[in-house]
């Protein structure tokens, strides 16, 4: 009599056989690795794609395409433990294997010339690096279908744009970036989109390309509206800026984490109203921050989407990068909120455990490790200022300077920032002179990285001018205000967004080659 068997039920028993054969043990292995590098757990990290490795040289040899995954993964654990020549090392081996095998796929080859420039990049080698990202970059024309092949594309344009960003040359970055970010290329919808707009906008913004920057921030915001399938009231339009955001009665339900997503207020809104204030639409600036505010004020879900995922890693007993952005999540919630007592609360705190956290991202990406570390020195600093203790933000203040000026490339906008603060914390507390040569050090800087004709250049002689009033020199003070108006009326925000827009809408986003 033959029994027959449920065709669900064959397919359950399976799966759970498979899961328990050798190389579903080693995928899973590897698989864990991988998720470990995204939380910072670098040591358990290499310890699951060593034993990936060993299980995979058992199973398939030691010369396998399988085997050399693992040892490019190992080549970059090598390269957070600063170990560079085991990381060149490892990383040649595996492309040697690559090369040798018959069943060698693109996107493995593109990845050992990745662990290969990574090396290189930590030590200064910038021409070598650069060379191997791009034969990265050949190596996906290679054997991959069209979807596959732009992909790779992305993901070796990716890593070339950070490389030139991290070295601050961003009119070498700006084709990769548009290329990786455009938000009418072939790639994920939703929420992906939504970032990848927020992303190039924010790449603008530090480059100092502000029209760009507004016009990808407001590109956001209108896909953010979209996606919440609301019409804004019909408003009479005097430029590109002048838009009106949706009710905040807007809601949409994410799981933890939904503040990161957008869910309620739009993509880029805060520094957006930073930078029309530094190009001097002051009205439009208020507009948005109490837009902002609103949105802000009557959001809850994102208060127990924080709350839920600082409760759900402290039971876990999890520590470093995992606790500290929590924390991070948390205070700035409250922080937009304008509740400024626990906000600090909570900043205070996850700066308290942010040098694990920050000792490990510095190994992956220093620029972006650095510049999110001084992000939340600034805001605290800020936080501490606004409280009344001066002492307090002032050591911060000062801290964050120092840092920046260390870890920043010259043209990044937090060197500018640091500047800014810290004289402005100095002339509220009447040291006049202090407040004074770090408002000369920003011009300087401006003017070096920007141009005397932009907008950030113009912001520091209205702060020089605020500082001439509290000397009572009136007369100098009204000249520097003039001065600084006229780059803003020459710079005209609204004009050069309305002139690149052709330009921008109509950027090609299929596959660059040199």
């Amino acid at each position: 009599m033959r029994l027959a068997v449920p065709a669900g039920l064959l397919g359950w028993i399976l799966l759970s056989c498979a899961g328990c054969t050798p190389w579903a043990t080693a995928n899973r292995l590897a698989s864990d690795a991988y998720r470990a590098v995204g939380s910072y757990e670098y040591e358990r990290a290499e310890a699951l794609t060593r034993e990936a490795l060993e299980m995979k040289r058992d199973l398939y040899g030691n010369n396998s395409t399988e085997a050399a995954d693992q040892i490019v993964a190992m080549a970059h654990h090598a390269r957070r433990r600063s170990d560079y020549d085991e990381a060149e090392r490892l990383a040649l081996s595996a492309l040697a294997i690559y090369r040798s095998a018959a069943n060698t796929k693109s996107y493995q080859l593109v990845n050992a010339h990745i662990a290969l420039a990574d090396a290189e990049a930590v030590r200064d080698n910038s021409d070598v690096a650069l060379g191997h990202l791009h034969d990265a970059r050949e190596q996906c024309l290679d054997e991959l279908v069209p979807l596959e092949q732009l992909s790779c594309y992305r993901r070796t344009e990716g890593e070339i744009r950070e490389f030139r960003r991290r070295l601050g040359q961003y009119e070498e970055a700006e084709p990769y970036a548009i290329a990786a970010h455009h938000p009418d290329a072939p790639r994920s919808s939703g929420r992906f989109v939504l970032a990848g707009l927020y992303n190039l906008a924010a790449f603008y913004r530090e480059y100092g390309a502000y029209p760009q920057a507004a016009y990808y921030y407001e590109r956001s915001r209108l896909r953010w509206t979209r996606q919440r399938q609301v019409k804004p009231e019909p408003a009479p339009r005097k430029g590109p800026l002048d838009f009106l955001l949706p009710p905040p009665s807007i809601r949409v339900s994410y799981p933890a984490q939904a503040h990161r997503f957008f869910a309620v207020v739009p993509p880029g809104i805060e520094h957006h109203g930073n930078m029309l204030e530094r190009c001097g639409l002051r009205d439009g600036a208020r507009r948005i921050r109490l837009t902002e505010r609103e949105l802000w004020s009557t959001d809850t879900m994102s208060e127990r989407a924080a709350l839920g995922e600082l409760a759900h890693v402290r039971e876990n007993g999890w520590t470093g990068f995992a606790l500290w952005s929590s924390l991070e999540a948390l205070g700035y919630y409250y922080w937009r909120r304008g509740d400024t007592a626990r906000a600090l609360e909570y900043y205070e705190e996850a700066f308290s455990h942010y040098d694990e956290a920050w000792r490990k991202m510095v190994r992956d990406d220093r620029l972006t490790a650095a510049a999110r570390y001084l992000d939340i020195v600034k805001t605290l600093a800020h936080l501490n200022a606004s409280r009344g203790n001066t002492s307090r933000a002032a050591k911060l203040y000062r801290f964050l300077l120092d840092q920046a000026q260390a870890l920043l490339n010259e043209r990044h906008w937090l060197r500018l920032e640091a500047l800014a603060s810290l004289g402005s914390l100095r002339l509220r507390l009447g040291q006049t002179e202090e407040a004074e040569a770090l408002y000369s050090s920003y011009l300087e800087l401006a003017a070096t990285t920007r141009g005397a004709n932009h907008p950030d250049y113009a912001w520091g002689l209205s702060l020089l001018a605020e500082l001439r009033r509290r000397q009572e020199r009136a007369a100098d003070a009204r000249a520097l205000d003039a001065q600084a108006a006229a780059v803003w009326t020459a710079y005209d925000l609204d004009a050069r967004i309305e002139k690149l827009r052709p330009a921008i809408d109509d950027t090609p986003v299929e596959v660059r080659r040199e």
